[in-house]
């Protein structure tokens, strides 16, 4: 029995780690300007004057832009959604540098970016949300 228990033990502080990285929160800074792989700055229509698309931006409008995709979306998908793009705003209106999200919330930001935009913004904003989404040559 002892032998069990230490064995036990042994696993569970080699295996702690692991299981502890897959639950951290992940952290983005909502600010965050959005660039090309060129490494311009994305602007609202393109020119280089106006003013820049973040990250925040991407997010807001990825959640709260009814999708083709949607039909099936509950209410309560809906408000979800609504309740997460307000995440990433301050008491002050303006987006937050840090806002705190766990894996799951990424992981609908992510299919919500891969819906609703091109490739150039899915390869800016999903390496901000998960370092292990880098383009290739990066």
């Amino acid at each position: 029995m002892k032998t069990w228990i230490k064995g036990f033990f042994s696993l569970t502080l080699v295996f702690a780690p692991l299981l502890m990285a897959q639950v951290s929160p992940i952290h983005i800074d909502a600010t965050t300007k959005l660039k090309t792989y060129g490494n311009k700055i994305i602007t609202t229509d393109g020119k280089p004057d106006s003013p820049a698309v973040t990250l925040g931006d991407v997010i807001v409008m990825a959640l709260e832009t009814p999708l083709t995709t949607d039909k099936d979306l509950t209410p309560a998908d809906k408000f979800q959604h609504d309740a997460l793009a307000r995440k990433l705003y301050g008491s002050d209106g303006k987006l937050k540098t840090d806002v705190i999200l766990t894996l799951d919330e990424v992981k609908l930001i992510k299919d919500r970016v891969g819906e609703a935009y091109g490739a150039q913004v899915i390869g800016a904003v999903w390496p901000l949300l998960d370092a292990s989404e880098k383009p290739a040559g990066n």
